[in-house]
């Protein structure tokens, strides 16, 4: 009977969005929509249905949505290991989104119009927050996200101020050579690139990285931020000898298997300290942000935190030689500790921290997507995703990789892969099975 109900609601859902779209495709005035939102009773996500105004709000763009994916900080927000307002309100989740503008309440815009190709940027903040003096925005204390703070990206449609919009250039064109299935697949990666670049960019500012053979970077976590960081170091530093590491043999087997792929795949770290002159800490786990990667770390070497740290609300931040290792990381502090590995041996390191991007990063990640695109037969992003959903309300979960089989729910797929990894999950419940996970809408 309830799958009876279920099965009504939505074709009488259905029928109303279909009554609600003009001739031109522009959805109007009482429309619903599918998304993906946040639980504030039960905790966790839902498939829900919200209501769109009949224009968009002055300053903003509504945006249909071609691809959006699954980011790990997602899951941190849902199970309580980053702060968000995701228990007081409901919340569209995600925040990594690529659509096409349909309308506007800009009447008079002239960087944006209907039909352009955008992808989403996350970080909010008010016009006047003074972070923007030193476009440094990523950094402010004041800094909402989307899909943890305010309405995200798992949704067929929303309204998004024209700050969080942002137009791809050259998209048509090279659409035209590879195709928009390709093309959309790949451009969805925009925003995490984005990040993953910014960090690099703060070590190369500091000139704390090479381009030879002899120079050795360690990245810790084989999850889909630590792949990227490892197809970006093979495009820009390719004389670079560069290793990973993930204890899960899940994600070993991923990585090892990406098609293009040239960086080393380690089943376990050398017990010999001090191997490495960069270490990227690329997984949340709280031993690799506060132990291996200085472990691992040569003297004068650096160690770059990139993710932040599983932790509760109750729990209180590491802190290393008087540094609050989570405060570096969010606001992109530099320092310098001593690390003593023996009675007789002291090392110097380097500690950099890297959090989110800013605006100009989004232009250089583009222009990164684009060239591999381009240049590569089987483009190297390519191979980040290895599952992906049609429709929010899909539920099966497809394989990309060749690694594992199509996943059959008795749920929207997106719900059981939003949950953070524990160690119960099981089969294709085990959220680590999966790299990068995206919706085609």
């Amino acid at each position: 009977m309830l799958g009876q109900l279920r099965t009504g609601r939505y074709f009488f859902l259905l029928t109303l969005i279909i009554m609600s779209i003009g001739p031109s495709g522009v959805l109007k005035a009482g429309t619903f929509v599918k998304a993906i939102v946040s639980n504030p009773k039960e905790g966790g996500a839902m498939l829900d249905t919200i209501s769109l105004p009949d224009y968009p709000p002055q300053g903003y763009y509504r945006v249909k949505m071609i691809r959006s994916q699954i980011c790990n900080a997602d899951r941190r927000a849902l199970g309580g290991t980053k702060k968000n307002e995701l228990r007081t309100q409901k919340i569209v989740l995600g925040h990594e989104g690529l659509g096409v503008i349909v309308e506007s309440s800009i009447k008079t815009s002239t960087r944006y119009n209907i039909g352009d190709l955008v992808v989403l940027c996350p970080h909010l903040l008010s016009p006047d927050d003074q972070m923007h003096t030193y476009n440094l925005p990523n950094l402010s204390p004041h800094m909402k996200h989307m899909g943890i703070h305010t309405d995200g990206v798992f949704a067929d449609v929303l309204d998004y101020p024209e700050y969080n919009v942002y137009k791809i250039p050259k998209a048509q064109d090279i659409i035209q050579r590879v195709g928009k299935e390709a093309y959309y697949n790949q451009m969805v990666l925009v925003e995490p690139l984005a990040c993953v670049q910014r960090g690099i960019k703060l070590v190369v500012q500091r000139e704390l990285i090479r381009d030879q053979d002899e120079f050795k970077i360690l990245i810790l976590g084989g999850g889909p931020m630590g792949i990227l960081h490892a197809m970006h170091l093979q495009n820009t530093f390719p004389h670079t000898d560069v290793s990973l590491y993930d204890p899960d043999p899940l994600r070993q087997d991923l990585a090892t298997h990406i098609p293009g792929l040239h960086t080393n795949i380690l089943s376990y770290l050398e017990p010999s300290l001090g191997l490495y002159d960069l270490v990227i800490v690329a997984t949340s786990n709280f031993r690799a942000n506060v132990q291996d990667c200085f472990q691992m770390c040569k003297h004068d070497g650096t160690v770059l935190l990139f993710s932040g740290i599983d932790l509760l609300a109750t729990q209180h931040y590491p802190v290393i030689n008087g540094i609050d290792i989570e405060v570096l990381h969010r606001y992109e502090g530099f320092a310098q500790i001593l690390d003593r590995r023996n009675e007789s041996h002291i090392v110097r390191i380097n500690i950099v921290g890297t959090s989110g991007y800013v605006k100009e990063d989004f232009a250089t990640a583009i222009e990164e997507l684009h060239t591999d695109l381009m240049r590569n037969p089987q483009p190297l992003f390519k191979g980040v995703a290895t599952a992906y959903v049609n429709h929010l309300d899909g539920k099966i979960l497809r394989d990309l990789s060749g690694r594992a089989k199509d996943a059959i729910f008795l749920t929207p797929a997106l719900l059981p892969m939003l949950a953070l990894y524990n160690e119960r999950m099981e089969d294709q419940f085990n959220v680590r099975r999966y790299l990068k996970i995206y919706v085609k809408h």
